[in-house]
């Protein structure tokens, strides 16, 4: 089938199921590899932080990208079939630079990255055993 990038809104719980469907019928239930990038950000000083705008940033940042994660995974455990010798399923998760650099006025953004770096070591510990390998920074 190749590769088909689809895009959907991650703060959308709507958004994530149609998705899943539209992916489900696309691959008879099974994905071999989900690529989750997303991102959002704006520029502020901590003195000036609009923690609403934060708020947001995270809900995109981190929230949306763990929603789709969990979203994907019955496709991906049909696909990964634990037992079966060198079949995995992948999640790559592009998160940014950000996550390691310390960049003044803008600590939202990279709070949020870092958030999603560290859900990214999680998934990996929690999922190898399931077979399915998880990539990212």
């Amino acid at each position: 089938m190749g590769i088909q990038t689809l895009a959907h809104v991650v703060t959308c719980s709507e958004s994530i199921k149609s998705l899943v469907e539209e992916i489900t019928l696309l691959t008879k239930g099974k994905l071999e590899v989900l690529i989750n990038s997303v991102g959002g950000g704006h520029y502020q000083p901590l003195l000036h932080l609009d923690i609403d705008k934060a708020k947001q940033l995270f809900d995109v940042n981190v929230w949306g990208f763990v929603a789709t994660t969990q979203a994907f995974l019955p496709l991906l455990l049909a696909n990964a079939e634990p037992g079966k010798k060198g079949r995995k399923s992948v999640v790559v998760n592009n998160t940014s630079i950000s996550s390691v650099l310390r960049t003044p006025y803008h600590s939202a953004y990279p709070a949020s990255k870092v958030a999603m770096a560290m859900f990214n070591d999680i998934q990996r510990v929690e999922l190898e055993p399931l077979v399915i390998k998880v990539v990212g920074p």
